[in-house]
Formats: C-alpha cells, sequence, structure tokens
C-alpha cells in the first residue's frame, strides 16, 4: 500500500475516533414513568426537603423517571425529568409521593427488604385504625388491590417488610367470605389488639367480639350487647382507643353502656368499644375498660334501660348558664336535689366539662349549662 492510502486511512481512523468521543450524548432512556399522587408536590434540586425547589407540580402531572437514589432522609427518592411551563425540567421528587410504573425497582416481594423490621411482631393480631384501608398484593400503593377491609376489621400478622415507598408494610391473613386471604397493609393503618400468639386468630372481617377479654370487674366472659356501668365520676368517649383521640360524648358515674369489644390501645392498655343512646342518638366509641364494670347480661329485663336521660343537681345550688362558662349569662339558678334532662357535654373556657340542660320552671322551657361535676346520676 502506498503512502497516500496509508495517510487516507489513518485519518479515518482519526474521524471516528473523535466522533466517538466528542459525539453529543443522547438522552438517557426513562427508568419508568410516574404520576404526581398529592394535590402539590415540590421538585427539589437534590434528594432533601432541605434542597432548593425546582417547580411545583400539581396531583396527576407526569414526569419520566429516569433513576432513583437513597436521600438524606434515608428514603427513596426518584430524579425525574418533565416539561414545565414549556420547558424542560430535571429535579428529585420523593419516590411516596409518585405512582411509579415501569420501573427497575418494581413492587415484587423480591424487591422489598425485611432487614430490622419487626411491624408488630409476627402472629400479632391487628386491627385496622382507619375507616377502610386496601390490602394490596405486594408491598407498594401501585400494587394489584385484593380487598378492602373497614375499621376494627382483624387481621394476622405474618411478617414485615419495607415497602418500594420506604415504609414498613405488614404482610397479613384474614378470612374474608370464608376464605383465607392474604396482602399487605401499610403499617400506619394497624393498631395492636393483641401480641403474637401462633395459635391465635383475628376475629375477622365481621363485628365478632373476642369474649375472652373482659372490663376490669371480672364477672364472667362478656358478650356482646352485655350491659357495662361507668364507676369513674366522668369519662370521655373516644373515637379510638387513645386519649389523645376526639371526643364523642362525655358520661357520669352510673351510666349505662353496651360492650361491643375490647382492644389495646395507643397507651398499652385495655379500652372497651361501647354503644350508646343519648336523646336517641347513638354513639359509638371507647372508654377505657377500668372505668366500667359489668352491669348485666344483654336481654334481661332491665336491659333496655341502657342510658337514662335524667340528672339531678348534686350542689346545694347551681347557676344555669347560656354557654359553658362562669362568665356567661345566668339562665336560671337550680337546688340540690332537682332533676334536668341531659343534652350533651362540652369543655368550656376554664377547661372543665359542662352539661347541656333543659328543665322546665313553672310552665316555661330552659335551656342552658351547668358544670358536669355539679350534678349526678341519681337524686
Amino acid at each position: 500500500m502506498n503512502r497516500k492510502g496509508i495517510k487516507r486511512i489513518g485519518l479515518m481512523s482519526l474521524l471516528v475516533l473523535s466522533l466517538l468521543i466528542f459525539a453529543p450524548a443522547g438522552r438517557a432512556q426513562a427508568a419508568g414513568t410516574g404520576t404526581v399522587k398529592n394535590r402539590v408536590v415540590n421538585v427539589r434540586s437534590n434528594a432533601t426537603t432541605a434542597s432548593s425547589i425546582v417547580a411545583k407540580l400539581t396531583q396527576g402531572t407526569s414526569v419520566s423517571i429516569t433513576s432513583e437514589t437513597t436521600g438524606s432522609d434515608g428514603r427513596k427518592w426518584y430524579n425525574v425529568s418533565f416539561k414545565y411551563n414549556g420547558s424542560n425540567k430535571t429535579g428529585c421528587i420523593r419516590a411516596d409521593l409518585l405512582n411509579a410504573t415501569g420501573t427497575n425497582t418494581g413492587t415484587s416481594a423480591a424487591n422489598t427488604s425485611t432487614a430490622s423490621v419487626s411491624g408488630f411482631g409476627d402472629d400479632s393480631i391487628l386491627a385496622i385504625r382507619v375507616n377502610s384501608a386496601r390490602v394490596r398484593k405486594q408491598a407498594s400503593t401501585s400494587a394489584a388491590m385484593v380487598t378492602t377491609l373497614n375499621k376494627d376489621d382483624q387481621v394476622k400478622q405474618k411478617t414485615a417488610v419495607t415497602g418500594s415507598d420506604g415504609k414498613t408494610w405488614i404482610r397479613v391473613s384474614f378470612t374474608k367470605g370464608g376464605q383465607k386471604t392474604y396482602g399487605y397493609i401499610r403499617s400506619d393503618l394497624l393498631t395492636l389488639v393483641k401480641k403474637g400468639d401462633a395459635s391465635a386468630e383475628p376475629a375477622g372481617t365481621t363485628n365478632t367480639t373476642n369474649t375472652n377479654t373482659t372490663p376490669s370487674a371480672n364477672s364472667g366472659n362478656i358478650q356482646t350487647d352485655d350491659i357495662l356501668t361507668v364507676t369513674a365520676t366522668a369519662v370521655r368517649v373516644r373515637e379510638d382507643p387513645s386519649d389523645s383521640s376526639k371526643i364523642i360524648t362525655n358520661l357520669l358515674q352510673g351510666d349505662k353502656v353496651k360492650f361491643k369489644k375490647t382492644r389495646i390501645g395507643s397507651d398499652g392498655k385495655q379500652w372497651t368499644k361501647v354503644s350508646v343512646t343519648i336523646n336517641d342518638v347513638r354513639y359509638h366509641g371507647y372508654i377505657r375498660s377500668d372505668y366500667l364494670a359489668f352491669y348485666q347480661k344483654a336481654g334481661d329485663a332491665a336491659a333496655s334501660t341502657v342510658n337514662e336521660d335524667t340528672r339531678y343537681v348534686s350542689a346545694s345550688a347551681v347557676r344555669v348558664r347560656e354557654s359553658a362558662s362562669d362568665k356567661s349569662t345566668i339562665v336560671a339558678n337550680l337546688l340540690q336535689g332537682d332533676a334536668i334532662d341531659y343534652r350533651g357535654t362540652r369543655t368550656g373556657d376554664d377547661g372543665k366539662q359542662w352539661t347541656k340542660v333543659s328543665f322546665t320552671i313553672n310552665g316555661a322551657r330552659y335551656h342552658g349549662y351547668i358544670r358536669s361535676d355539679y350534678l349526678s346520676k341519681t337524686k
């Protein structure tokens, strides 16, 4: 080969090499896509909530997921690209704020971690703590749904895993429609009923009572709709078994309630779910079990008087106020032993419990508030 041919081959080789080195990089293929779950989500410049906000995306907005990373908070974040106001943008979104599809991480059981995750303990009996919860095939909100369970439905923990959203999920078993079913529920949607016991079985998805647990007065197994009585001076009926839960109503010593079931509260103590009727309105809620005692079995002759609405003034004299405050206008004065109709309770501006009452004097009907500690169930 002559010198000119060798020179031409050398130049061509250099040209190919330069093209390989300096050719513009193509856009990386997306690992998947995602849609924004929340009403508004911040896209960050880095995988931390302390970094600057690149953009604010609204619910349903689509993004391309290019890769994933672990943020400074220890949680999973996605590196994303998207169009924003006509421009191409990139940034980071926390994984639990996106409905991701087609990512390499997937949602299979093989990709969930069980290291240092215990949940409530294997074989523990748990109950749904929210109005309803979806049971998923895998530990991910994007996984297929198995079924839906309602508040207080019980399940059994099989194991706990870290889901694709970085949160703890519980693999559970339960019986629904006569069939044994398995699936995953996020741990923050569950509450503990009974610690792990391999022989224990959940009560199921119907309102079945665990008859082996009783309030503090141990008078045999308490059954559904047995009558209990309030033993404390006054108790608050809560929406959930927790002292921080919403107050549904207040009851006084001697008031009667119907037993529904018991469960362990967030304070580690036993609470009793009860029902009670006040002024023809039916209430359901929780009372600490040590504030209740067994009164009589369901179906007994006196069982129909679950809650009387009459109260009696226990102080020498009381002022009935227009509202729940010592500074409020005086509506009337009552004496010890006077009877009033109970209408409900509320917390006054003094932080104490007040009872809303109605009563008749000389043919005229009055309504107002009396401090609850000035009233009694008995004359």
